[in-house]
């Protein structure tokens, strides 16, 4: 907690460093929406990190094994990590365009390379999304 609160002192506007505080939030705000907020929101973003980490992998920015291993983890803390079956992708990328941490109408992601270290992307093209989705069923 004194890590978060540290970060949101230096970056009270979230002009920067800030953003890295919402690894798994794209996708995870969408999997609360849909759940009509039966996910908390800690498990959504646990399944939205996971999601991340698939979509880093597929770009080269982390090798697969950093998301396997980000799965494990989460699992083993009793989190999941699967997007439920019942969630259309149409409905989840719905979602998504309601987020309202978006650059210039684009969606803002945060993306693993390495544990600690991440990186914000706006320019994921919609199939990235859905293959990191479809990687990341339960």
């Amino acid at each position: 907690m004194q890590v978060k609160i540290n970060v949101v002192a230096r970056d009270p506007l979230e002009q920067g460093e800030r953003a890295k505080l919402n690894l798994g939030h794209t996708f995870g705000h969408a999997f609360e929406l849909l759940s009509n907020f039966e996910l908390q929101h800690g498990e959504a973003v646990a399944i939205g990190l996971a999601c991340a980490a698939r979509l880093a992998a597929r770009r080269n920015l982390c090798d697969t094994d950093l998301a396997t291993r980000i799965e494990n983890l989460l699992a083993a803390i009793g989190l999941p990590t699967r997007v439920p079956r019942e969630m259309s992708i149409e409905a989840i990328l719905a979602a998504m365009a309601t987020d309202k941490k978006r650059a210039n109408a684009r969606l803002r992601f945060i993306l693993p390379r390495a544990l600690g270290d991440v990186v914000v992307s706006d320019n994921v093209g919609r199939e990235e999304i859905v293959v990191a989705i479809e990687e990341t069923r339960g």
